[in-house]
């Protein structure tokens, strides 16, 4: 089966092959699709999971797999949770690397001594119009 990854992000896609022995795993680029912006203004990962996985099938057509995935600090309320690849630069700022974003979230809790938290990973696959399996895990 050809599954097209919504993301473009090549080593995210080259992470999940080994995971989907005998399919066929598409960029966006592979479908014919141009880089774009897909506003995630959903309120959790599921929502935002759904969102990429929708305007990507819309475009292609074909079963798509889409996930959303973020950190969430007790001490920070939650923070940054579904921001969290946003994390830094919500105002509309240029978008920090991983490296830039965890040199933040470390410098914002220098001074906390609760660090627990909770990593949660959402992964749709939408294999029609609205015939979707969502799975969501988390991490403490």
């Amino acid at each position: 089966m050809e599954i097209l990854v919504a993301t473009f992000n090549r080593h995210k896609i080259d992470e999940l092959r080994p995971l989907l022995p005998g399919h066929r795993l598409l960029s966006p680029a592979d479908a014919g699709i141009d880089p774009m912006e897909i506003d995630e203004n959903g309120s959790d990962y599921f929502a935002n999971a759904l969102i990429k996985a929708k305007a990507l099938h819309d475009k292609a057509g074909i079963p798509t797999l889409a996930d959303d995935s973020g950190l969430s600090v007790l001490a920070l309320d939650g923070a940054p949770g579904i921001h969290s690849s946003r994390y830094g630069s919500l105002d509309g700022s240029e978008k920090l690397s991983d490296g830039d974003r965890n040199e933040l979230l470390l410098s914002v809790m220098k001074q906390v001594d609760e660090r627990r938290c909770a990593f949660y990973c959402c992964l749709v696959f939408l294999y029609g119009e609205d015939r979707y399996i969502a799975v969501q895990e988390t991490c403490r």
